[in-house]
């Protein structure tokens, strides 16, 4: 195909702002199911951009017993994690909660055929240890 033939097909390229439906197969869905169940997606909360390549190297420092783990930049202080194994992704959850530069690391699982706009990144598991709790109010209930 000659540089004329391509101009001239280009050229017969038209936009429309018509809203289409994308079909995608079985086999694409399930293999993309299959990826994300080893993923996490983490958002730091600070208004400062974090530079990607300092989280990330220093990140990856910090979990340095988890084998085979990919950071992708998503957006802004937004961050998918792809794990090797399951077993790594729970145990990084468990963890938890992470922080980095004096910043909240919210994690969460990736939620599987949705936008990043929907992600929540609104809860985070703490350990809270009291002292001096009267021996009455010390049940599964009360906790």
């Amino acid at each position: 195909m000659d540089t004329a033939e391509l101009v001239k097909l280009c050229g017969s390229l038209t936009l429309r702002d018509e809203a289409s439906e994308v079909l995608v197969s079985d086999v694409v869905h399930k293999r993309g199911e299959a990826i994300a169940t080893n993923c996490l997606i983490g958002k730091i909360l600070t208004r400062q951009v974090i530079p990607k390549e300092v989280f990330m190297k220093n990140f990856l420092a910090i979990w340095k017993n988890v084998t085979g783990v990919k950071v992708e930049f998503l957006e802004k202080n937004i961050f998918l994690f792809r794990f090797a194994s399951a077993q790594d992704r729970r145990r990084i959850l468990l963890l938890g909660p992470w922080h980095f530069d004096r910043a909240l690391v919210v994690l969460t699982l990736l939620l599987g055929n949705s936008d990043l706009i929907v992600q929540c990144f609104n809860k985070v598991a703490f350990w809270v240890q009291i002292y001096n709790v009267p021996l009455l109010y010390m049940s599964k209930e009360m906790a």
